[in-house]
């Protein structure tokens, strides 16, 4: 902040004061249209979309926590200091699947877990309560089981009704590791929702100087900017599809294509030319490639 009045001729007090009031200029104008309250019409869009783009059912969003590096505050002794070894303010989040932040809790001590600012959140207080507008109970695809709506979330996280978090261990089965990676992929939406944020508002790739106000005020601004910009973003995403160029947007990731998709095509392959009849046939193609070349005159 002192470089920034230095640069307009202003002292760093006046500087700092006048980013905090931006800060909440933008927070109080966006907050009610950007992160309007949860409704059960709404998380029930969100959990169609989870299935629709990522394949995981029942899910109303992904639960994580970031670390906003900051320069320890007066007096703030070790209450700010994180297991990272630095001092931070942590940001926790909730992500839908199109990359859209639903629901922060800013202003948390860096000391504390993820899994601990969560049960202070007032979002997991309405869980509890019962009033929070989660929808229904619904069938699993292909099932006969109806399973409650759920957040998905890591190990930093309690395991409850409606918060799913992965199988611990090394030595899985395969059903519980299949599930560890549907689950991984859905929750890694808010993960990348952070480096997104990391990528556009640079001030979060770095410790900054500011005061306990105009540090929170600062990432309740750029959670607002994110997520006007990634409401008209998304409008505007191309992807190519596998039969080639197409004028359709996509919002997920169905059109593209494996990167081992060749690794997959060349082994099928090889199996399919180990058997009696891929032998024939593979002698036929080099038969067949052989006369090609004797017509075209290369082989004397």
């Amino acid at each position: 902040m002192k470089y920034s009045g230095l640069t307009f001729c202003v002292p760093a007090c006046t500087t700092s004061l006048v980013i905090r009031q931006v800060c909440d200029s933008i927070w109080e104008e966006l907050n009610h249209e950007m992160l309007p309250p949860l409704t059960e019409e709404r998380l029930t869009g969100i959990m169609r979309d989870f299935w629709d783009l990522w394949q995981f059912p029942n899910c109303v969003g992904a639960i994580d926590g970031r670390h906003c590096i900051l320069q320890n505050f007066a007096h703030g002794a070790s209450e700010w200091y994180n297991y990272k070894g630095s001092f931070s303010m942590i940001l926790m989040a909730v992500a839908d699947a199109r990359y859209r932040l639903t629901y922060v809790d800013t202003g948390a001590r860096g000391r504390r877990s993820d899994g601990g600012v969560w049960e202070q959140c007032s979002l997991k207080r309405d869980i509890d309560d019962g009033t929070a507008p989660l929808p229904p109970p619904r069938r699993l695809p292909g099932g006969w089981m109806s399973t409650p709506p759920v957040f998905v979330a890591d190990d930093a996280f309690s395991l409850g009704p409606h918060v799913m978090k992965p199988f611990a261990g090394q030595f899985l089965a395969d059903s519980k590791i299949i599930f560890n990676y549907r689950l991984s992929r859905a929750r890694r939406i808010v993960e990348n929702v952070f480096a997104i944020l990391s990528a556009r508002w640079r001030v979060l790739r770095r410790s900054f100087i500011a005061s306990k106000l105009t540090a929170r005020a600062v990432i309740q601004a750029v959670v607002c900017l994110h997520t006007t910009t990634s409401s008209f973003s998304m409008k505007r995403m191309f992807l190519p599809t596998r039969g080639g160029t197409s004028r359709r947007t996509s919002p997920g990731l169905k059109g593209c294509v494996s990167t081992n998709c060749h690794v997959f095509k060349r082994t099928h392959l090889k199996m399919r030319m180990g058997t009696p009849l891929g032998r024939i046939w593979r002698s036929f193609l080099w038969v067949l490639g052989l006369l090609v070349l004797l017509s075209n005159g290369s082989i004397y």
